[in-house]
């Protein structure tokens, strides 16, 4: 491993670790308003966990399409893309049954993953840095025009009259979409992957930027001796100008939104995602892996795979119902009778969600011992 490949595996590890951390508490009702998503506008630590990692597709990228050419390239993208999209599609059936065709959901994590990912390596393939930032600015105001112009009723940023639910109605139908919030709105929609496209972006800009200065020669075998400290620092500046146009923009009437995903969260949670990058490269400038950190790039080198086992495993214990009195699922009765019998609701809840990820980091640490590695 390269500085800069250790840095990318420690946050990609760290975004897996937080996301399975967000989507599996105990309780719903008992979560830490660190670990909760914002209700609508505004966001919270666990907000940045998508787009984080959606940022380190895109810095990724910079090193990873290099490794194809031509034509060849094309159909590599297309064939990973199609089959992470399959695979989220899959998972949103699960368990399969007649019934469940009927409310099957169209999009998802991995659908967005897949898409960005295929979209942005196209054109990264096809357009200069100087033409990708123009596309980066062009998406935000056509994005912004679009929610502004294009919904129905008073309220065009309101989650029953926002045009990104209005498209999914028409495109996927009611039944086919997320209905967490009491009523059909998907927060990986089709039209909000459209601003999803320039998290990834940024990332793979970033990527170029840390590629051009460690490795001075697109050839070189080796990194060049470069003071990353100095490098974190611009970076870090960078996220911060970022940070500070985001709120700009939302007290220009331009809100925080991770739903929505508006361009002034783009802004927001890249801004974030430079800086966290900025201390990884500055804390962590050696190859050599740390062995504490060992866990951490284990869910890095196999996050799709951990992904998979964390969504189907919450599924499984959803499908079982326990036959007591209440009725619950496995998953409602381990919390009950186990940890929040042991913790109580809050502290319970979270550490309902620590052990799944203690357990899939165990399965990942065996494969990440073992050199056996998930891709698609």
């Amino acid at each position: 491993m390269t500085n800069r490949l250790l840095a990318i595996d420690i946050f990609r590890g760290a975004a897996v670790i937080f996301m399975i951390l967000g989507n599996t508490p105990g309780s719903w009702d008992y979560v830490f308003p660190a670990l909760k998503h914002a209700q609508w506008h505004g966001w919270t630590p666990v907000d940045l966990v998508f787009p984080f990692f959606l940022f380190i597709v895109g810095l990724a990228m910079a090193y990873s399409l290099q490794q194809y050419s031509g034509e060849d390239r094309k159909k590599k993208i297309i064939r990973r893309g199609g089959l992470i999209f399959l695979i989220g599609f899959m998972l949103n059936g699960f368990p399969y049954t007649l019934d469940a065709i009927g409310h099957w959901r169209v999009m998802g994590v991995l659908q967005r993953i897949a898409l960005v990912y295929c979209i942005v390596a196209l054109l990264v393939n096809t357009l200069s840095r100087r033409q990708l930032m123009t596309f980066i600015i062009i998406n935000w105001v056509t994005y912004w025009a679009v929610l502004l112009l294009g919904a129905t009723g008073d309220e065009p940023l309101s989650i029953q009259n926002n045009m990104v639910r209005q498209l999914d109605l028409w495109l996927l139908g009611a039944n086919h979409m997320w209905q967490g919030h009491g009523l059909a709105f998907d927060p990986e929609g089709i039209l909000s992957t459209w601003p999803a496209l320039t998290t990834t972006l940024l990332g793979y800009v970033a990527g170029l930027w840390l590629k051009d200065v460690i490795y001075q020669d697109q050839y070189a075998a080796q990194p060049q001796k470069v003071n990353m400290r100095y490098i974190g620092l611009r970076m870090a500046g960078v996220g911060c100008a970022l940070i500070i146009a985001a709120y700009g923009f939302s007290a220009m009437g331009l809100p925080i939104n991770k739903s929505l995903w508006t361009p002034s969260f783009v802004m927001l949670s890249s801004g974030w995602a430079f800086i966290v990058l900025a201390i990884l490269i500055s804390v962590f400038p050696m190859s050599k892996t740390p062995k504490l950190l060992s866990p951490v790039l284990a869910f890095g080198c196999n996050p799709l795979l951990a992904y998979i086992i964390a969504d189907l495993w919450v599924r499984v214990l959803y499908s079982i119902r326990i036959t007591d009195s209440q009725g619950q699922t496995a998953y409602d009765w381990l919390f009950n009778e186990v940890f929040a019998n042991w913790a109580g609701p809050w502290l319970g809840s979270l550490s309902f969600a620590i052990t799944h990820v203690l357990l899939i980091g165990l399965i990942m640490y065996c494969l990440y011992q073992k050199k056996i590695l998930f891709k698609v």
